[in-house]
This record gives structure tokens, sequence and C-alpha cells, in this order.
């Protein structure tokens, strides 16, 4: 009886193996378009790499010190809005005739 039992026992994981591994399959069909474009996904590394050439542009561009940066008053005053000119006296972009 105990051969028989272990024989229930040994198809019973077999049989949970192959659904595990035909599981496995059909969710890697799923993601197959993910799999391809993966690399072209930038990551959290060329993210941050990204983040910190503009944060440098950006601070250069307004004489923005790293505690200006951090400073979300600061930020706000500074922020770029595309509907009305800039209060920032020295901006580029701003509509002052005699700048």
């Amino acid at each position: 009886m105990a051969l028989n039992q272990n024989a229930l026992f040994n198809q019973g994981t077999e049989r949970n193996q192959l659904i595990s591994l035909e599981r496995a399959e059909e969710l890697r069909k799923r993601i197959a378009d993910y799999l391809e474009a993966k690399d072209d996904i930038p990551t959290g590394s060329t993210a941050a790499d990204k983040y910190e050439f503009q944060k440098r542009k950006i601070s250069a561009l307004l004489g923005a010190s790293e505690d200006d940066w951090q400073d979300w008053r600061w930020q706000f005053r500074n922020r770029i809005n595309p509907t009305f000119p800039s209060k920032t006296p020295n901006s580029p972009c701003s509509l002052d005739p005699s700048k």
C-alpha cells in the first residue's frame, strides 16, 4: 500500500510540474513584446543621469544653488509656465523689452 501512495504522490508531483511549465510558457508568450523592447526601456540609472543633467542645466540657467533646488518655494517661484511670461527679471523668457 505504501508503494501505491508513493506512485500516486509522484504522479501528482509530475502533474503539478507539468501544469507549472505550461503556465510559465503561457506567461512568457504574454510578455513577448516586453522581452523584445526591454533593452530600449530607460532604467532608473539612465533616468537618474538624465535628471541630473537637466537639473544642472536649469540650475545654471537660473543661477540656482543646491539649496535653491531643494527649496519648494524657490521651485515654485521659478517654475516654467508656458501660458504666462516669466516673473524672473533676468530670465531668457522675460518679455521685458529693455532686456
